[in-house]
């Protein structure tokens, strides 16, 4: 009976002796693994660390307030963007669609049609009658790829115009700066010019500029 419960107690120490030896070996592998992954400075705070557990306490103390700092900015950076004069409609949706994935990856509620939203929200003036077309089509038809698409069918509609709105006022400056002949009189009179009015096209709307030709 005795040595049956001697027996008993050394399978017990056995058993109690692998597991400690394999939690140590994944301890060690953990351990391995954190101090291989973190710079020169994070990497002072963990000399006094006993475990993998230890570290990682001090690693979320050190860095959790960061994380939540950068999660309030890219917020910030999303909802505050606008767009900038000099990007054209590809760099545009590219930026939002960018912050709204980060803003993903950091798992704040990010939708896609916040970022559609942000889209439409951030273009001049010259898209507003845009929006009336973009709310008529169906809500099953309202993703990224077709608000893509459409806006850069409307972009390169809109240079379109602006190229035949300039090419419109060469022809007109022409006509105007050539001299026309009074063939009663037998005199050459300059034509009277009118005030040219030039249209430009940019991301910040449709402007003119009047010039008054003498």
């Amino acid at each position: 009976m005795r040595k049956l419960e001697l027996d008993g107690i050394g399978e017990q120490l056995t058993y109690m002796s692998i597991v400690t030896i394999d939690w140590y070996r994944a301890d060690g592998k953990c351990q391995k693994l954190i101090v291989t992954s973190v710079d020169n400075g994070p990497l002072q705070n963990l000399i006094n660390c006993a475990n993998a557990y230890e570290m990682w306490e001090k690693l979320l103390a050190i860095h959790e307030p960061k994380f939540k700092t950068s999660i309030h900015l890219f917020q910030q950076k999303f909802f505050s963007y606008s767009l900038e004069a000099t990007d054209d409609m590809s760099t545009h949706i590219a930026k939002v669609a960018n912050s709204g994935m980060r803003l993903k990856q950091l798992e704040e509620p990010v939708t896609d049609n916040m970022v559609m939203t942000k889209i439409l929200m951030a273009l001049p003036d010259m898209y507003n009658h845009f929006y009336s077309a973009w709310d008529s089509i169906p809500a099953v038809d309202k993703t990224i790829n077709n608000l893509t698409s459409r806006l850069l069918i409307e972009e390169s509609r809109l240079q379109q115009r602006n190229w035949s709105v300039m090419e419109n006022q060469k022809s007109i400056e022409l006509t105007e700066n050539n001299p026309k002949k009074d063939w009663k009189s037998g005199n050459k009179n300059k034509a009277t010019r009118k005030p040219v009015i030039a249209i430009f096209v940019n991301y910040q709307g449709i402007g003119k500029c009047n010039s008054e030709n003498t």
